[in-house]
């Protein structure tokens, strides 16, 4: 494993090595988690310094960036029944 993936025995650690085994990389994590969760917008050297432990994991930041919304909820309860 490179240098640069090495994490330490932490939370933020074992979020990039989850992510990682996703094949994203510190620039792809933060398109994702911004994808996801809309919140507050992680640089990639952000993203490095959670799992190297230099940023501290907090429960905001799990809120903001990385909580899970549904897509289109509106849309579903807006659509037409279907003719039966």
């Amino acid at each position: 494993m490179p240098p640069h993936q090495q994490y330490p025995n932490s939370a933020g650690g074992l979020v990039l090595r989850l992510l990682h085994n996703r094949n994203l990389t510190w620039l792809g994590s933060t398109m994702y988690l911004l994808g996801m969760g809309g919140g507050r917008m992680l640089s990639a050297s952000d993203i490095g310094m959670i799992g190297r432990g230099k940023t501290a994991l907090t429960p905001e930041l799990l809120r903001s960036s990385w909580s899970h919304r549904p897509r289109t909820p509106a849309a579903h309860a807006s659509a037409p029944p279907r003719p039966g």
